[in-house]
């Protein structure tokens, strides 16, 4: 830093070169930590975002919860799928070879939530041993893709129900395409966003069904009109 002085009686001009030992010794020191300080003060963060499948929780950062929950809960509801509500597991075939059609919808539902027990297993791995970039956001991606043949397959018993399934399919269309768009732009911040957005919808949504397919016969006919 050049301080420039100026003598009111001379008129004498002086130019002191002032060179301060901190930071001359700083940047001597540590030329590593000034490169990568620089390299991250455009965004203001220690490192750059990377989309992930799943992310930790600020309460327990150091832990895999989120795969553990997901695992977890699936399995929970494979078990009450196959199981609650029934003397024994609710069998796929009867005896005479054919598909017992009385528990067809338990099993779908069971196949959809083993889709995404798949999916925490592969993110718990990643966790404990690398995996190729987007492995984890190709499972996902694989989890939606089981989830919207099932729901949009299967067979509608009326209108409505038809209807409120089409609906679901389209917001799963659209978590399958978010999630594998990720797999291409690992670093696009909106990508990640607009899957949360769509999970929270999608989520949500298996809400509204319930309370409007299930909740009572005049409710779904109000819906009917």
């Amino acid at each position: 830093i050049d301080i420039h002085l100026r003598t009111g009686a001379g008129g004498v001009h002086a130019y002191l070169p002032l060179h301060t030992p901190t930071s001359s010794s700083s940047s001597t020191k540590h030329p590593s930590s000034n490169r990568a300080s620089s390299s991250h003060r455009s965004s203001g963060r220690s490192e750059p975002f990377r989309s992930r499948a799943w992310y930790p929780w600020p309460y327990c950062p150091a832990r895999p919860l989120e795969p553990i929950l997901l695992v977890l809960l699936c399995l929970l509801g494979v078990f009450i799928e196959l199981f609650i509500g029934n003397r024994g597991w609710r069998p796929l075939y009867k005896s005479d070879g054919h598909f017992a059609d009385a528990h067809a919808n338990n099993w779908q539902h069971a196949l959809m939530y083993a889709g995404f027990a798949v999916s925490g297993v592969v993110e718990l791995i990643g966790y404990f041993t690398p995996l190729p970039p987007g492995t984890e956001q190709g499972f996902l991606s694989l989890a939606f893709l089981v989830e919207t043949l099932l729901m949009g397959t299967h067979t509608k018993p009326n209108a409505l129900d038809q209807l409120v399934h089409t609906l679901l399919t389209g917001i799963m269309i659209a978590c399958i395409v978010a999630s594998a768009a990720e797999i291409a732009a690992p670093r696009s911040l909106l990508l990640a966003l607009l899957r949360a957005m769509l999970v929270l919808f999608q989520g949500t949504w298996f809400w509204h069904v319930g309370a409007i397919m299930f909740k009572g016969e005049s409710t779904a006919q109000q819906w009917c009109r």
